[in-house]
């Protein structure tokens, strides 16, 4: 029988814990990417993290052993730790990291997020390398003889001097980090700036409370209801390895990334004057393309996959955004998305501004004309690819739901442009066996209706 492929998507390898992911495949992944580090760089410092999930501190140790085995040195976190810490700890001197974490997966779920030394996922190219060097038959486990280290201190510094948190002095902020390795992070940064902050979730689950650690507005209710009993000015929330985010205003509406997103851009260039481009994926929302217009700002639109961003953020871009998947970053920071330091350039954009977020939403969606934003899941089944097919094959001047296709692109999937500003994209999950449609329209309405449209059009 041949032996389980492991395969790595946009962002790592991700499986079931019920199915793939054990021990004797952990141990596969971690050899496979020791020998294309040892390959390339002969020895140095690896850098492991993981985060709250059942297991992840041991698959962790799984991991050091090998890397010891193969003559790295090894830094182990000594608790759950985000992988935007990792990511940052990595940066400092190391040759690779590796963060054990499903990130904002159900809880059956772990993976592997392998981390290169500039703090970046990695292309294609690189992964197809470590799949290249992985074993098919076991490998043997090896002691983990790593440094335990706390690299809390050292990340939450940094923050503070990437972003100027002076003015959240008397702000009352919640944060939600959702059971998740985020706990204490956000809610110290801003504690130690004088912020009021209540932290919900704070201790560690391997269950994440019967959720799934993803800052879904349905995942966030009680966030929503804090802010409100508190009379918060923001809400803040993080998955479970606290790259991605989600943010609540004093009034309990919910906001995107993409909403947020937006609004960021907004402050870094309409108020910072930050000089720069932005990286936004394919499936991020059109209303960012007429922001980046007024402020004569250049743009790049690159294939779903952080790491695409990444790329650009490295090339001097002063914001990346991959919107539907709720994960933003900053030029001279970490090239991979962070949703604490997105939670501190919230909370500095209000304090700086003067006016609750609200306000700032009021204006900003009006001033470049946010419609409605929606993403479609469906599990991958027989003949979808080739209904995908089928939707690549109109041409412009056809119809789909109603409206006259205007434009076409192939960077990443299938996306249409319509009428009226609205578009569709539909594209096959690279970590997840789901076709993923996104859609955008004026209306609340209009993009309920396109999504349901592109339902049926592929399930049929």
């Amino acid at each position: 029988m041949s032996a389980y492929r492991i395969a790595f998507g946009t962002s790592g390898w991700r499986e079931r814990m019920d199915s793939g992911f054990d021990d004797a495949n952990v141990l596969r992944a971690a050899q496979g990417i020791g020998e294309y580090l040892r390959a390339e760089n002969g020895t140095g410092t690896v850098v492991v993290g993981y985060d709250a999930r059942k297991n992840s501190g041991h698959f962790a140790e799984l991991v050091c052993g090998v890397m010891g085995s193969l003559g790295f040195g090894t830094k182990l976190t000594d608790r759950p730790t985000p992988t935007p810490v990792v990511s940052f700890t990595t940066m400092r001197g190391a040759v690779g990291g590796i963060a054990v974490t499903a990130s904002h997966n159900p809880p059956i779920y772990n993976g592997i997020k392998f981390i290169a030394s500039t703090g970046a996922t990695p292309l294609k190219e690189v992964t197809d390398m470590i799949s290249s060097y992985m074993p098919e038959g076991a490998v043997e486990p090896s002691a983990c003889r790593a440094d335990r280290i706390d690299p809390k201190p050292d990340y939450l510094a940094a923050l503070s001097r990437r972003f100027d948190l002076s003015g959240v002095k008397g702000m009352r902020v919640v944060v939600d980090t959702l059971h998740g390795a985020g706990s204490g992070y956000l809610a110290d940064l801003l504690d130690r700036h004088g912020a009021e902050v209540h932290e919900l979730h704070k201790s560690y689950d391997p269950d994440f409370g019967g959720l799934s650690p993803n800052p879904s507005e349905d995942n966030v209710k009680e966030l929503v209801a804090a802010v409100r009993d508190l009379g918060a000015d923001m809400g803040i929330a993080n998955d479970g390895d606290a790259d991605r985010f989600a943010i609540v205003d004093g009034t309990g509406k919910y906001y995107t990334a993409n909403e947020s997103g937006l609004m960021m851009c907004d402050y870094l260039f309409g108020y910072r004057h930050e000089v720069g481009s932005v990286a936004k994926s394919i499936q991020t929302t059109a209303a960012l393309d007429r922001l980046c217009a007024k402020y004569g700002v250049g743009f790049v639109e690159v294939q779903v996959g952080f790491k695409n961003i990444a790329r650009e953020l490295m090339n001097g871009a002063v914001f990346g955004i991959e919107g539907a998947a709720q994960g933003v970053a900053f030029g001279n920071w970490i090239p991979d998305k962070d949703g604490i330091a997105a939670g501190a350039l919230m909370c500095e954009m209000i304090a700086k501004e003067g006016v609750p977020l609200q306000e700032i939403w009021k204006r900003v969606s009006h001033d470049f004309g946010y419609g409605q934003f929606l993403t479609v899941s469906m599990e991958k089944r027989a003949g979808m690819s080739n209904r995908l097919q089928e939707l690549g094959e109109m041409q412009i001047g056809d119809s789909f739901a109603g409206m006259r296709i205007t434009g076409r692109s192939f960077l990443d999937g299938v996306k249409l442009s319509l009428d009226d500003g609205a578009w569709v994209l539909v594209r096959e999950s690279g970590t997840e066996a789901l076709v993923r449609a996104y859609v955008e329209a004026k209306t609340d309405e209009g993009a309920r209706g396109l999504a349901d449209a592109v339902r049926r059009f592929v399930e049929s």
